[in-house]
């Protein structure tokens, strides 16, 4: 009998299905997480969080509060089962903290009551090495009470020499928010709406003041003197309280940093 020996035409296709396979894996495997831990300053304190790396190889989410509901005081909050946050006031972050990765149910209960009726749910899928922030705030006008917003937080070093800033807004009367900032012939964002918050936005840094204004007009509804923007700092400016009663229109500035090794 005589070996048939494989032409090179079906060995150069062999090839390329191997490569495709190898590709297709890589891909789905996704770049390995940074192994780096993030330092996060805020008005509640400072604290330095585990790396995206060794939070997925426990197949935990990395998980913060905050909390910007006027006069709604003392929450609870539950991913899944676990209660990772309890009796948040007003104003209270927490650091991040590690949770079970997967299709979760958040869930806002009274403090204490852990079994009433929530005030607000929501289901997001968390993965495994991933920073969130769960934004605490009001709910929509004649909707609930309380709202739940998480929001991804991609902790990518900003480019030498820059910085990050995006914005939540968190109050409930102001209406969609122009933020401007001096020195910028631009706004930073525009049409903000309530509940949403803008994408993050290459900065140079700076202690410009930046000033929020109603969508397309020019007076100014609040303005940020002492918004002090870092070389390597990730940003978030959640705008809270309310435009036309008490507590007056402010913000909550939480500074991300990646450690360096």
């Amino acid at each position: 009998m005589t070996d048939t020996v494989p032409s090179s035409g079906c060995c150069l296709a062999r090839s390329r299905v191997l490569l495709a396979g190898l590709a297709l894996l890589a891909a789905a495997c996704g770049p390995e997480p940074p192994a780096t831990p993030v330092r996060t300053v805020t008005p509640s304190g400072s604290w330095t969080a585990p790396s995206a790396r060794q939070a997925a190889d426990r197949d935990r989410a990395l998980v913060r509060v905050v909390s910007v509901i006027p006069g709604l005081s003392r929450l609870d909050l539950f991913v899944g089962n676990e209660k990772i946050a309890s009796g948040v006031e007003y104003r209270n972050i927490t650091p991040f903290m590690e949770v079970a990765s997967g299709r979760q149910t958040l869930r806002l209960q009274p403090a204490g009551l852990d079994t009433a009726e929530p005030l607000a749910e929501e289901t997001q899928q968390l993965s495994a090495g991933q920073h969130y922030t769960v934004v605490i705030m009001p709910g929509e006008e004649s909707g609930p009470a309380a709202a739940i917003r998480t929001l991804d937080d991609p902790m990518d070093a900003p480019d030498d020499a820059e910085a990050k800033l995006r914005f939540v807004h968190a109050a409930a009367d102001a209406g969609r928010l122009d933020v401007h900032m001096d020195g910028r012939p631009d706004a930073l964002t525009t049409a903000l709406d309530f509940q949403r918050a803008s994408d993050f936005i290459d900065v140079q840094p700076s202690a410009a003041p930046v000033a929020l204004r109603p969508a397309g007009r020019s007076e100014t509804m609040l303005r940020v003197p002492d918004l002090r923007l870092s070389s390597g700092g990730i940003y978030t400016v959640v705008v809270i309280g309310r435009a036309r009663i008490e507590p007056p229109l402010d913000t909550l500035v939480l500074e991300d940093r990646i450690a360096r090794p």
